[in-house]
């Protein structure tokens, strides 16, 4: 039987979903011991590349348990170092299913890596069946809702749409929080002054980038605070927190206690710090740098401190 390969397809100007085999051996360090496979599949997504594609990758990594981020099984290391093998910058979706904003913008010749598909039990065939027939036909259910209330955090919502949005959103509102309260005696800290690229408001700033994604932010600020004051108030957050309890953010989630060693933003400037190191040299502007910077760092002290 005559088979196709990606030859034998007009690749100019399309999307490309390519399964790839990343499952590749992680140290304890998280670095790459046997990069073969990756190697492997280079040969092909430089073709795509060549034609005129745009191209999504996934691939499983490991044995995680199916519910969620698990920071050992994650394929940013292997994002990571495609873009030094490549020398593009590869993109990085944090969830492989909630990708269609990032998969829709990509131009051609860039590539989009998403998240450890294995991160859902619905890659293994695993997927038990839910209470859905239970609550058909409710308003409640359709919008997530375990039962239709007045007033509803994180608690009240279906596993599938909490793990959708929780995470993400407590990311962005940890950023914001930083951005309010810290930023602005942090341009001297260590993360922003020393280790290339070199921070500064002007060079983030260029062409009003950092105006943008302010006022982005406290529109975000807004929308939370607007939800909290509806009839029906979505009230997920503490929208108070300060500097001195930087992650009492969560409602019902106490955060990881330090007795010792940085705390609060301290301890963020600190993985800011850490996570400047490891910054990719192949991203297209500086602008990039500073979101991957922060995107990283929010992950890891949500995830640590937050244990989402």
């Amino acid at each position: 039987m005559n088979k196709k390969t990606v030859r034998d397809v007009d690749l100019k100007g399309k999307k490309v979903i390519m399964r790839v085999d990343f499952n590749v051996p992680l140290n304890a360090e998280h670095q790459i011991t046997d990069d073969t496979r990756i190697k492997a599949a280079e040969p092909t997504i430089k073709y795509v590349l060549e034609q005129g594609a745009a191209l999504i990758l996934m691939s499983h990594l490991g044995r995680p348990k199916g519910k969620g981020y698990e920071a050992d099984f994650s394929l940013r290391p292997v994002c990571d170092y495609l873009s030094k093998d490549l020398g593009i910058a590869v993109q990085f979706a944090e969830d492989c299913q909630n990708a269609d904003a990032q998969a829709a913008a990509l131009q051609p010749g860039q590539v989009l890596m998403l998240e450890n598909t294995r991160f859902y039990k619905a890659e293994e065939g695993k997927v038990k069946k839910t209470d859905r027939a239970a609550h058909d036909g409710t308003v409640a259910y359709e919008y997530g809702l375990k039962q239709d209330r007045e007033e509803f955090d994180f608690s009240n919502l279906h596993d599938q749409s909490l793990k959708m949005i929780r995470k993400p959103l407590t990311k962005f509102l940890l950023m914001r929080n930083y951005f309010a309260q810290a930023l602005k005696n942090s341009w001297s800290k260590s993360w922003a002054s020393s280790h290339e690229p070199i921070f500064n408001f002007d060079s983030v700033n260029e062409n009003c980038f950092y105006d943008e994604l302010s006022k982005f932010m406290e529109s975000f600020a807004q929308w939370l605070e607007g939800m909290a004051k509806n009839k029906r108030s979505f009230k997920p957050f503490d929208l108070e927190t300060t500097g001195a309890n930087v992650f009492n953010l969560v409602k019902g989630i106490t955060p990881e206690k330090h007795f010792f060693g940085d705390k609060n933003f301290d301890l963020f400037n600190n993985r800011l710090d850490k996570n400047k190191k490891k910054l990719s040299q192949h991203m297209p502007s500086i602008q990039a740098c500073w979101m991957d910077l922060f995107a990283r760092t929010t992950d890891q002290l949500v995830s640590d401190e937050l244990h989402l």
